[in-house]
């Protein structure tokens, strides 16, 4: 990127790598991405090796690790990425209905994990959440102390059910809450919400 394009732009550029051992499957990981205001793709990976020398070589903000990063399980793509690069920030994509590797994935210390059926409509928003780029810079609407845990929870990845055993509330009033976030926060899909997550500092401990 040139000086002139970079004084010109209105918001601060964030650079990505894509990660999965698939061709086919980085390509469309990457055109995702790729046009996502403030996001500049640096390079991509096809295995841990390749991602540790991409990571040396662009040293990246984000890096979005598909669902077959390698041979390893996700957990511990991820946490070789965070020993490799403790400042890039993690977005996971996993296999649909494996909401375990998911939790596994966040807990090794990814940013976001996002459903493979979801990539389409929340991976760019997750990207962007990740690498802090600045969202409307409105002031935050107040939340509750519940509406508070239960944004974390959707954030990572938990369904209505789960999270209703998890607070000991029944899945309605989940449901309930839900709504309720969508309404205050504006948000029309779960990106927003895992958005505002990151934004809240929900997320930090994870």
């Amino acid at each position: 990127m040139s000086p002139d394009s970079r004084i010109a732009s209105p918001e601060p550029v964030a650079t990505v790598l894509v990660v999965d051992r698939r061709p086919l499957a980085r390509l469309a990981l990457r055109r995702l991405v790729e046009g996502v205001p403030g996001v500049r793709i640096v390079g991509e990976a096809h295995g841990l090796v390749s991602t540790l020398e991409g990571i040396r070589s662009t040293r990246p903000e984000v890096i979005v690790v598909g669902p077959e990063p390698c041979q390893s399980t996700t957990a511990d793509v991820v946490l070789r990425l965070r020993s490799a690069s403790p400042r890039s920030r993690i977005v996971v994509v996993v296999r649909q209905g494996d909401a375990v590797t998911g939790q596994r994935a966040l807990l090794a210390g990814a940013a976001v994990a996002i459903p493979e059926q979801a990539v389409q409509g929340q991976l760019a928003g997750a990207v962007r959440s990740a690498a802090g780029l600045p969202d409307d810079g409105g002031p935050l609407p107040r939340l509750s102390r519940r509406e508070s845990e239960v944004l974390r929870l959707i954030a990572l990845g938990h369904t209505s059910r789960e999270i209703a055993a998890a607070l000991h509330l029944s899945e309605r009033t989940i449901e309930s809450h839900r709504a309720s976030l969508h309404r205050k926060l504006g948000a029309k899909a779960r990106a927003d919400l895992v958005r505002h997550a990151l934004r809240r500092g929900l997320l930090r401990d994870v």
